[in-house]
């Protein structure tokens, strides 16, 4: 069994590609804590993949949020409880789009819902 942090952690890190730096200030926790957390995932995950296992995904301590950004300076994505935000927490860019019709609709047409807000060189 996978704990939502254990499947957020490696959401963040192998799916988004973020830093440990990045990935504990999205979780609102330590990097420290987010490395044991990563740790035990990875362990869960290759057990489960090696020996043909079944992977549940459930529990832990969570928080929704409801709100997507994408920020066009640093190609951040936001996530908030607030219906708007002012400015890109990494790079304090005002120039950020909401997603989240654009995720309802999951139109992959503008491409800042899919993977390319992890393409930082851009």
């Amino acid at each position: 069994m996978l704990t939502l942090d254990e499947f957020e952690a490696i959401r963040l890190l192998d799916y988004q590609h973020l830093n440990q730096e990045e990935a504990a200030v999205q979780m609102q926790i330590s990097r420290s804590t987010l490395t044991r957390i990563y740790e035990k995932a990875r362990v869960k995950f290759a057990t489960a993949l090696v020996e043909g296992s079944m992977l549940l995904i459930e529990g832990g301590d969570i928080r929704i949020k409801s709100h997507t950004f994408h920020c066009n300076h640093c190609h951040n994505q936001v996530q908030s409880e607030a219906a708007d935000i002012v400015n890109c927490p990494q790079c304090n860019s005002t120039d950020l789009d909401s997603l989240d019709e654009c995720h309802k609709k999951q139109c992959s047409k503008c491409k800042k819902c899919s993977k390319t807000h992890t393409n930082k060189s851009k």
